[in-house]
């Protein structure tokens, strides 16, 4: 989950990265559970899917239990107290000192119990969280027109007609900048030809700045009205949260009597 973790933590996301993100990590979750699901403790040794056990863990793990750890009843390391194996036990193994009290079989079989419903549990919550986002038409339609990477494979009718939609959507705000909607979908076709002949290698973050910089010579004013309307779009969901915020210091224990009607009131005075 890190890429996706990093990703999420950056001060410039466009609509393209955040709505790509989001259903990579819906499908990457998908296809972990299927694969605990098919597979079993078999999974956890499948690096491609848990990178970490395979670097950090798996090539520590050792047959041979170190002598000073089955002296006695208890074998012990720093404030950690185990009881003592048997060598004979091939079952059992050391990591980094430690020694398991029971065989690696049983402990991943264990682990396997513990995911299963985790991943379960995050497909469900993070499918509930950002559907309104992944499954959003204007928010795809503002990703198909920002990606320009997107230009080098994607059919460019198919993009096109993302265009009406935003048109319609934002039609308002364009007519304030006295934008001439009629001539949006010609410069598009200006656009798509200048990004896949001249910056098919830059990232959507250098070429849309480039283009705006070309504005006069490309004569692409009005798709570019759209497109700075577009880069805008936010995508955070900072102001939801504020509501849940102030709404769990307005209904406190004391106050759990408010009717719906005084919560609401006194919600709207706070914003």
């Amino acid at each position: 989950m890190t890429p996706f973790s990093n990703i999420l933590q950056k001060q410039e996301l466009l609509v393209p990265e955040a709505v790509t993100l989001m259903k990579a990590l819906i499908q990457t979750l998908e296809k972990l559970k299927e694969l605990v699901h098919e597979k079993g403790s078999d999974a956890l040794y499948m690096e491609e899917y848990f990178p970490t056990l395979a670097k950090l863990c798996w090539p520590f793990l050792k047959e041979d239990i170190p002598d000073q750890l089955l002296t006695g009843r208890h074998a012990t390391r720093g404030n950690h107290i185990f009881p003592a194996q048997s060598v004979g036990d091939s079952n059992k193994k050391s990591f980094h000192g430690y020694v398991m009290t029971t065989n690696l079989e049983e402990a991943l079989l264990l682990d396997i119990t513990n995911i299963e419903p985790i991943l379960e549990n995050l497909c469900v919550n993070i499918k509930q969280r950002f559907s309104n986002f992944t499954d959003n038409p204007i928010y795809s339609a503002v990703a198909n027109l920002l990606d320009t990477k997107g230009y080098q494979f994607k059919d460019e009718a198919d993009i096109k007609q993302s265009i009406p939609l935003l048109i319609e959507h934002f039609s308002t705000v364009l007519a304030a900048n006295c934008c001439d909607t009629l001539k949006i979908q010609h410069e598009f076709d200006t656009v798509h030809l200048q990004v896949k002949t001249f910056l098919k290698n830059s990232s959507s973050h250098n070429v849309w700045p480039q283009l705006f910089q070309s504005r006069l010579d490309l004569a692409i004013d009005n798709i570019l009205h759209l497109a700075e309307i577009a880069i805008v779009v936010p995508i955070s969901s900072a102001e939801v949260e504020r509501v849940f915020s102030k709404f769990v210091k307005i209904l406190t224990k004391d106050r759990q009597s408010l009717k719906n009607q005084s919560v609401r009131g006194v919600l709207n005075s706070c914003f």
